[in-house]
């Protein structure tokens, strides 16, 4: 699974912004900037308005882990039931 804070910490570098500067645009506090990012997952609606400010697509990759590890897991669920049966 994707740390999705991380990530934004990643984009905020690349993009060359501070924490600072991240929660100036957000309207936060440094404080809450800095607890936002230690986040591993946030709300679809947060990480859409992150995504709109940083004009970056967020959204599109931690989507797409989140299907990988979804159906890395209903494949593993199918193997385990194709040893089951086998028995």
């Amino acid at each position: 699974m994707i740390h999705i804070g991380k990530y934004i910490k990643d984009v905020l570098q690349e993009k060359e912004l501070s924490v600072s500067q991240f929660a100036a645009m957000m309207h936060i506090s440094r404080a809450t900037a800095y607890r936002l990012l230690e986040n591993v997952s946030i709300d679809v609606h947060q990480l859409e308005r992150i995504s709109k400010l940083l004009n970056h697509n967020l959204l599109d990759k931690s989507y797409l882990e989140t299907t990988m590890d979804i159906e890395n897991n209903d494949s593993m669920k199918k193997g385990v039931s194709n040893v089951e049966t086998s028995q």
